[in-house]
């Protein structure tokens, strides 16, 4: 089900008031106290070393996690003063902590330990005003188009998107914040219906989709310019592909002029870009 824009915009305003009252009440805890707090990562770790993680962070309730083996475990650190001796008590998980474990763990388990993943849906799984008979080329030049992609990708996923890294997605949605901190970045491939592509990367931390710069890429697989750097000289080709791909080099002019790159010639079959030290300029032939 995809939300409108004014559901989409006032649920991230509630999370956010919620991550801020969530925040200041540990900060406050911290400044009153010498103990801090932590969530550490143990894949594969045995009950003493979920323990001798949380002694090795210092005093304070800390959450131990292992995507493994599906487990979260809180302690809490203390020093007694009186008898000059550090104990380790077990406590509560958070529900959201454990929640995210939850579903970490089976995109661990999915991804065989990586929890790298890439996720190839069309644009018209999407379902964005804007999209029908757009392109790479449209995206790429495109900013609000390419914001617009990145929120609907994170707010709303498609259906085909697998369950696990969905489900990850959705669990991070219902909570104030990512408490994990994982920092690996499953990509979303966008595929439009002549074949080019553009993608995006998730990033789990700060919850949202980004645009993949330089990611554009024709039906053939060839690269889509983004500017007028010399990085982007180089030669392309036109005509049947090995892959049965054809591109459109009218297209491919129309979208090099757009850019404010000049491009002569009249030729159907290649076009050669090279950097003079100051302009990128094409020619075809």
């Amino acid at each position: 089900m995809i939300n409108s824009g004014e559901e989409i915009m006032t649920d991230m305003k509630d999370k956010s008031m919620r991550g801020l009252l969530w925040s200041t009440a540990i900060g406050a805890c911290l400044l009153a106290s010498t103990a801090s707090a932590a969530i550490i990562r143990c894949d594969g770790c045995s009950e003493s070393a979920y323990e001798q993680k949380a002694v090795a962070a210092g005093l304070g309730e800390h959450v131990v996690y292992d995507l493994a083996n599906d487990r979260a475990v809180g302690f809490s650190v203390e020093f007694d003063r009186e008898l000059r001796r550090q104990f380790v008590f077990p406590i509560d998980v958070p529900p959201e902590i454990r929640a995210q474990v939850i579903a970490f763990s089976a995109f661990f388990k999915d991804t065989g330990g990586s929890m790298i993943q890439t996720v190839e849906v069309s644009a018209d799984e999407l379902q964005l005003l804007g999209l029908g008979g757009a392109s790479a080329f449209d995206v790429v030049g495109d900013s609000n188009l390419r914001a617009r992609m990145a929120d609907r990708i994170w707010l709303s996923p498609p259906s085909s998107v697998p369950a696990a890294l969905r489900n990850v997605i959705e669990t991070l949605l219902a909570g104030t914040m990512t408490f994990l901190g994982i920092t690996t970045n499953p990509r979303f491939t966008v595929v439009f219906i002549d074949g080019s592509k553009v993608s995006f990367v998730i990033d789990f931390v700060k919850q949202k989709a980004s645009y993949d710069p330089g990611s554009g890429r024709t039906a053939s697989g060839q690269v889509i310019p983004e500017s007028t750097a010399a990085s982007e000289a180089g030669t392309w080709t036109f005509g049947q592909g090995s892959a049965g791909a054809s591109d459109d080099i009218g297209q491919f002019i129309d979208h090099l002029r757009s850019l404010g790159i000049p491009v002569t010639g009249g030729g159907t079959k290649r076009i050669k870009c090279t950097f003079d030290g100051v302009t990128l300029s094409c020619e075809s032939t």
